[in-house]
């Protein structure tokens, strides 16, 4: 009887052993884990917006006219200056020219008057001296007084007559000088929006004129932003924007804000309003294009060196929302660790008291995190 009792004893003992062992086992949880670092982190807003050009100049007819000539194409490169489109000329050459016979015209014509003026100025005057010799009649003095005055009314009338002339050539050439379109500036076509043999329309107070082309400096490139009204009141001029263009999504380029617009707008009717801002862009050598759309990261904060750790990492007491903590490693055991938080951005928390530099931290998965339990067994894996 005393052997059964030591031999089921035994039995018991080991079943315990292999139930604790079996237990020890479905305690060890599979976590993630990333090392603390130090360093400055960064507050920054989100946005979104595109490359345009900051010196953008559009040519719009001011005559009706047919196209002729197009002298250039998208891309190409022109100098302030450059003869780009000619209309046909013909109609306001002609206009032209006979302005300037009119202009002729008048001028003989004023010259006439003023002769005719000096002629009976002169006769007045002679006939004023037989006047004074009683050779003549009071009626004759009379009479060339009456005829000067005349003559210096008709040269008032030919000088009115020949500054309208005048006027009228200088609006001819105006009007022909406007058949051809020459570059403003120095920099690149960006878009031809005539043909040959097109007939392209003056703009007038009700319609616009044609759009010939645009002109643009390629050096002026800048960036244009929409940013969330609610967040216009952490920026800034000058202040540093990070820059993420398309075609090299993980490189930034550095910027600062150059303008903002004193007007909110709605540029969705799905959104909320925004406020566009101007981007002027440091040095950089990626290759860019107006159109080209980007985000940005505007700096508006960052921390002193400090410890800062994946905000997914923060766990939060149900009981205060003041008691932060983090779950660290220690020895493969999962071990609750109190922190006193600093500030964050959307990915980063920085930790001011709590945690040392390279310490372990678990980051996840969600569900095994909230169900972390002190000195829990953990198979590590790390980002």
């Amino acid at each position: 009887m005393k052997k059964l009792i030591i031999g089921l004893g035994i039995v018991i003992g080991i079943a315990v052993l292999v139930g604790v062992k079996k237990s020890q086992k479905s305690e060890t949880l599979d976590v993630v884990v990333t090392a603390t670092q130090k360093g400055v982190l960064e507050q920054s807003i989100l946005a979104s917006g595109n490359f345009v050009y900051g010196s953008n100049v559009q040519i719009r007819s001011e005559v009706t006219g047919r196209v002729i000539e197009v002298l250039v194409r998208e891309g190409q490169h022109v100098e302030a200056g450059d003869l780009l489109i000619r209309l046909d000329d013909s109609a306001f050459s002609a206009r032209a020219n006979r302005a300037e016979a009119q202009v002729r015209s008048e001028q003989i014509s004023l010259k006439r008057n003023q002769e005719v003026y000096r002629n009976t100025e002169r006769k007045l005057k002679r006939y004023n001296e037989l006047f004074a010799k009683n050779l003549v009649g009071q009626d004759l003095i009379d009479e060339l007084s009456t005829e000067l005055q005349i003559a210096k009314f008709d040269i008032q009338v030919a000088k009115q007559g020949l500054g309208q002339a005048q006027a009228s050539l200088k609006e001819a050439k105006q009007e022909l000088a406007k058949t051809e379109f020459r570059a403003p500036i120095s920099g690149v076509i960006t878009q031809v929006g005539v043909k040959k043999g097109e007939t392209v329309v003056a703009g007038t107070t009700n319609i616009i004129g044609s759009a010939l082309l645009e002109l643009a400096d390629p050096d002026s490139l800048e960036v244009e932003l929409r940013v969330d009204e609610a967040d216009i009141g952490n920026i800034q001029l000058g202040q540093q924007v990070k820059v993420f263009s398309a075609t090299q999504p993980q490189k930034p380029i550095m910027a600062k804000v150059a303008e903002i617009s004193p007007l909110a707008k709605r540029i969705d009717k799905n959104r909320g309003l925004v406020m566009l801002l101007k981007l002027e862009l440091g040095e950089h050598e990626q290759k860019l294009f107006a159109g080209m759309s980007c985000r940005a990261e505007i700096i508006h904060n960052h921390s002193n060196p400090a410890i800062h750790i994946p905000i997914a990492a923060v766990q939060q007491n149900a009981a205060d929302e003041s008691d932060h903590y983090v779950w660290t490693v220690k020895d493969d055991r999962a071990m609750r660790q109190p922190v006193s938080l600093g500030i964050s951005n959307d990915t980063q928390q920085v930790v001011l008291e709590g945690l040392d530099q390279d310490q372990l931290v678990i980051t996840g998965p969600g569900r095994t995190l909230y169900s972390l339990r002190d000195n829990v067994r953990v198979n590590t894996s790390s980002l």
